[in-house]
């Protein structure tokens, strides 16, 4: 069984940095292991990955060393403790000595058997390539908000990190105030979760495989669920709510966000557990549709709803199959959102998905695409996102500037297209975009954030998670 691994909610822009050394020969599944640390919502750092042209490649390693959370051997049969790497274990042992004992700032990584180099004999390894050397690395990394390790000894406190892109982002974290308690001490929340789904995605994906898991990860499993965020009309303004679109986000049953699931989904293959959450989104998302529609709401055929579409998902093999057999769950009214980093690291990817299965998308984060995806496809999506950073830094100047605060906003945006602002929760900061928004030359403003609730008649078929202790975002409601 997996363990329960509670991720601190975080309130800053910092993510513990851990460094990775390997061997160039191992550079395939070290980038396995960056991307899965990655989307764990830490900060790997590699020479492959991070080092920028003309850069002085050795004071750029060297501050990462020294700047690090964690620094990883990782080691093979292929290994060489010479020439270069060398001089970057050297270069971390001697941080080391003037880090707090118990901090296991250095941790070797073994990718399969193999001898430890011999000056980090006397430390502790992680066998990654044996079931359970995933949740063994965890519990070794510093721990998020680091007053205390996993098995309780005191550690060096460190700034709480982000998971994923930022402090804030909900589509990807519950959001704060989320973590205040450990998943094992927040109520049982009454989700609408699809165990026989899940589990025949599992079998399909890879046959027999759900019945090989152990009882706990199949009890994890079969309680994944989802939050719904409503994507609210702000401009023009009306006098009543006017709800366009729901975000549907990864969801556990003890109010768990993303990072949290994804550091309890054990060995599990990082692309089918994301394949998981969007079949949960995507069923969550038709079920609050029918369950609208049958009640006489026709609007309901009218609403959108996004799942997150990211790197990880998106380099999954069994993709064009999954979008196949569930093409009934996101054909008619589901938007797909890409980010900056699936915009990089995919960007012909997605454009080939778009040709072959018609997909929708809507452009999560559009302030932080670089020029060639904006160029390539910012003509292709649906509408767009203003992530809550950029939104705090222009409402900033609202009361000394409202002209430049909306200029601000304006120009993260793609003309004729929606806009979606991510993070409204203060009461005067709808107010300003009420007044000050020109939807006639800037089209539709829309809000998404714990202020936005659902109101009439969607309220009939959600429940609010601040009823159970949680900052915001709602539930499918239970049928009566």
């Amino acid at each position: 069984m997996a363990p329960t691994l509670s991720v601190p909610q975080l309130t800053t822009n910092t993510k513990p940095t851990i460094f990775l050394i390997h061997g160039g020969k191992d550079a395939p599944r070290v980038e396995k292991l960056y991307e899965r640390l990655e989307g764990a919502g830490y900060a790997p750092w590699a020479d492959s990955r991070n080092l920028l042209g003309g850069e002085d490649w050795w004071r750029a390693i060297a501050n990462a060393i020294e700047s690090a959370a964690n620094v990883l051997v990782c080691v093979s049969p292929n290994f060489q403790m010479r020439g270069f790497r060398r001089k970057e274990v050297l270069h971390a042992l001697k941080v080391s000595r003037n880090k707090p004992f118990g901090s296991n700032y250095i941790i070797p990584v073994r990718l399969e058997d193999c001898k430890i180099p011999e000056k980090l004999e006397n430390l502790q390894r992680v066998d990654c390539f044996r079931m359970g050397g995933w949740e063994r690395l965890v519990k070794a990394l510093t721990p998020y908000g680091g007053a205390t390790a996993i098995d309780g000894r005191s550690r060096k406190t460190l700034p709480r990190p982000c998971i994923g892109k930022r402090a804030r982002k909900t589509s990807e974290i519950g959001g704060p105030g989320n973590t205040t308690r450990p998943p094992s001490q927040r109520p049982n929340l009454p989700l609408i979760t699809y165990p026989e789904d899940l589990t025949a995605l599992l079998n399909w994906i890879e046959p027999g495989f759900a019945s090989s898991m152990s009882a706990g990860m199949m009890r994890f499993v079969r309680g994944l669920g989802a939050k719904l965020e409503p994507i609210v009309q702000i401009s023009p303004r009306l006098p009543v709510t006017l709800v366009r679109g729901i975000e549907c986000l990864a969801l556990g049953t003890h109010g768990e966000n993303f990072g949290e699931l994804c550091l309890q989904s054990g060995d599990m293959e990082p692309s089918h557990f994301r394949l998981l959450l969007t079949l949960t989104g995507l069923k969550t998302a038709h079920e609050f549709k029918v369950r609208a529609t049958e009640s006489g709401e026709r609007d309901a055929q009218h609403l959108i709803f996004t799942v997150n579409l990211d790197p990880q998902m998106i380099r999954c093999p069994h993709l064009e199959e999954f979008l196949d057999r569930y093409r009934y769950l996101w054909k008619e009214n589901v938007l797909f959102e890409v980010s900056e980093k699936t915009t990089t690291d995919c960007l012909e990817r997605l454009k080939a998905l778009q040709t072959l299965f018609c997909l929708k998308f809507c452009a999560d984060d559009y302030n932080e695409w670089a020029q060639d995806a904006k160029a390539e496809l910012g003509d292709r999506v649906e509408m767009t996102k203003i992530e809550c950073n950029i939104f705090r830094q222009a409402m900033s100047r609202m009361s000394i500037d409202p002209k430049a605060t909306i200029a601000q906003l304006d120009y993260h945006r793609i003309r004729e297209k929606p806009v979606i602002i991510e993070g409204v929760e203060q009461e005067n900061d709808l107010r300003f975009l009420k007044n000050h928004w020109p939807h006639s030359s800037h089209g539709s403003l829309l809000g998404q954030g714990y202020l936005m609730q659902p109101g009439q008649p969607w309220e009939n078929w959600t429940r609010s998670l601040t009823e159970f202790g949680l900052p915001g975002g709602h539930i499918l409601r239970r049928p009566q």
